[in-house]
């Protein structure tokens, strides 16, 4: 007895999923039309031969085709969707995001069970592949740079309009924005604010190194994530540097 091989069995269960769908297609259009039929049928009655009995039948009848037609639209407006999706250019990526990835488009497991036709541009020499596969990587990489850039002037240029400006000065105590999270403690509990911490040094306009104790490294924060400390708790070990510094 001889025994299939996997592209047999794949060829099998792709005409029977084929088989599966054209025998829901059918049924789906002859129950349209049945119901459709039924509709036009209901509409030629004369009101005065309608009864309660007729009505309620009819009224399922009409809902029927309320939801075929809803059904229908969704069919158009999803197909619609598939076509654009794969039509439209993207302001952000140009290229595909498998492409960017691959360098090609990738094999589905649709195309095992209905595979697509080899053309003779696909068939060509390895080292031609590679380079045909090289260029194609370049090429997105660039594209993929250029929309980075646009994307980051363009998230500036939005906060900057919210941004105001700030300063801070070397020996001022602050709070630092530090949600971290610990095992056993409940995050939402906890404040996400620590501190005081003192500014020792400023970097540049938005960044800054803050310290909270004297001994260990200081640390880089965003001004975003830095508070003015208007407490009375300010850490003795900074007034000891100070007063021996004057």
């Amino acid at each position: 007895m001889r025994t299939r091989n996997s592209g047999e069995t794949v060829a099998a269960l792709g005409d029977d999923l084929r088989q599966m769908v054209q025998k829901a297609y059918c049924n789906l259009d002859s129950l349209a039309q049945e119901v459709l039929a039924l509709n036009q049928l209901y509409k030629s009655i004369p009101i005065e031969m309608k009864c309660r009995c007729v009505d309620r039948e009819c009224k399922t009848v009409a809902d029927a085709v309320d939801i075929i037609e809803r059904y229908e639209a969704l069919l158009g407006e999803s197909s619609q969707k598939k076509t654009s999706v794969r039509s439209v250019s993207y302001e952000n990526y140009s290229e595909n995001k498998l492409e960017m990835v691959f360098g090609k488009e990738v094999t589905l497991p649709l195309q095992a069970v209905i595979p697509t036709p080899c053309r003779e541009t696909d068939i060509q020499e390895v080292n031609e592949y590679v380079e045909i596969l090289q260029k194609r990587f370049q090429s997105a990489h660039e594209e993929a740079r250029k929309s980075l850039k646009k994307s980051n002037s363009y998230q500036k240029r939005h906060y900057d309009l919210r941004a105001k400006k700030r300063s801070l000065h070397d020996g001022q105590a602050v709070w630092v924005y530090e949600p971290t999270r610990k095992v056993g403690v409940c995050h939402k509990l906890t404040s996400k604010w620590k501190g005081p911490y003192i500014v020792t040094k400023k970097i540049d306009d938005v960044n800054y190194i803050v310290k909270k104790y004297p001994k260990k490294p200081g640390k880089v924060f965003h001004i975003d994530r830095l508070i003015e400390y208007k407490g009375n708790n300010i850490p003795k070990w900074f007034k000891v540097t100070a007063d021996s510094s004057k």
